[in-house]
């Protein structure tokens, strides 16, 4: 998770999204990586994915800030 925030910072999006999806991977419930996932998916354009991340996000923490952020 947090390589992932750190390739974002280097705007490395493309690894930053393989660190989030190897955390989901491991625990479906992590908040935090699905709103890294969001970020990620935004910043390539793709922002239909965004929205889906940031949703599940929200799904398991309705008051999570990054994820109402990027929503």
């Amino acid at each position: 998770s947090n390589r992932c925030a750190t390739y974002i910072k280097l705007m490395e999006f493309n690894e930053a999204l393989k660190d989030a999806e190897k955390c989901l991977e491991l625990d479906p419930s992590f908040v935090k990586a699905h709103a890294r996932k969001g970020t990620c998916h935004h910043m390539m354009k793709e922002y239909h994915k965004a929205m889906k991340a940031f949703e599940e996000g929200l799904k398991l923490d309705p008051n999570n800030k990054d994820c109402l952020e990027g929503k």
